[in-house]
């Protein structure tokens, strides 16, 4: 039977490919157009972005990362003193971790600050912004479903 489901889904998957291959490189040879397209109809302006923002906004994406990461470890070494019943070895393996957290999160913190602060220290003319990319819309006249307020 196993034999069977391979010899059905092995094809079937190998020509599913092929078939998305081809619809994949019709829409990547026309991405640029569109992309263009939605630039002009939306009125967008991109501003280049500074190489060290986008640095700072890695750094900021993985301090999320990090601290969600923490925060998980966190409430499962929470969970496992819940659950431990009185274990000393389950308690002490719970706050080994918790310590371990801690700890990482303490580091975490201060390359953080730590990188910021020399990125400050070498760029005191221009303070940097951390949002990265800027989009400015341009200004529309008129009004329009958004329009808020009474008549004109």
């Amino acid at each position: 039977m196993k034999h069977i489901i391979l010899a059905v889904t092995i094809p079937l998957l190998f020509f599913g490919l092929l078939y998305s291959g081809s619809a994949s490189a019709d829409y990547a040879q026309n991405i640029g157009k569109n992309l263009e397209a939605t630039k002009k109809e939306a009125r967008y302006e991109a501003v280049a972005t500074d190489p060290r923002i986008v640095v700072m906004k890695i750094i900021s994406a993985s301090t999320a990362f990090i601290g969600t990461a923490f925060l998980v470890y966190l409430v499962y070494a929470g969970y496992l003193i819940v659950v431990a019943q009185g274990e000393e070895q389950q308690i002490g393996d719970a706050k080994k971790i918790i310590i371990r957290c801690t700890i990482g999160i303490a580091l975490m913190l201060s390359a953080y600050g730590l990188t910021k602060l020399i990125i400050n220290v070498l760029d005191q003319d221009a303070p940097l912004q951390e949002t990265g990319l800027h989009i400015q819309p341009t200004r529309r006249t008129g009004g329009g479903l958004m329009q808020m307020g009474g008549r004109e």
